[in-house]
Formats: structure tokens, C-alpha cells, sequence
């Protein structure tokens, strides 16, 4: 799901998360107040939680609707005809 967030949301997550930066040094380096870095990391993290979701709920759906749909074989007359 990261790749689907902004350059910005994304780099301040690997300095957090991956990189290990404390807030404090996260602002430092963006120069931004702590509290800017705090609310941005809060809001990326919503974002990247959003979508994780979003993901994971398409993937259920995907493999709900195939689990359900049979597949057609030759011969057979299409699954939407009617007779």
C-alpha cells in the first residue's frame, strides 16, 4: 500500500518506521515544528491504514466473487444466457 501514497507521506513513514528517526528528528530534517511532524505523521498513517484496507478488502471480494463464479467449458452456453 505504500506505493500508492505521496512522495511526502512516504518518506516520512521510512524515517519513522524503517529508519528509526524519533518525531523530533524526522522535523528537524523536514524543518517543520515537532507538532507538524507529529499531525503529518499521524494523517499518513491514516492514509496507509485507508488503503491497506481498501487493498485487502478488493483482494477478499476478488477471491469471494471467483470462489463463486463457475467457469464456463466448452459447450456450455454462456453463464448470463437464459434459456
Amino acid at each position: 500500500a505504500m506505493e500508492f501514497l505521496d512522495d511526502s507521506d512516504r518518506q516520512l513513514l521510512v524515517l519513522r518506521h524503517w529508519q528509526g528517526y524519533s518525531v523530533a528528528e524526522i522535523a528537524a530534517q523536514l524543518g517543520i515544528s515537532v507538532g507538524a511532524a507529529q499531525m503529518r505523521h499521524t494523517r499518513a498513517m491514516r492514509r496507509l491504514s485507508a488503503k491497506t484496507a481498501e487493498l485487502r478488502n478488493c483482494n477478499l471480494l476478488d477471491r469471494l466473487v471467483g470462489a463463486d463464479v463457475p467457469e464456463e467449458t466448452e459447450g456450455d452456453p454462456p453463464l448470463d444466457s437464459t434459456p
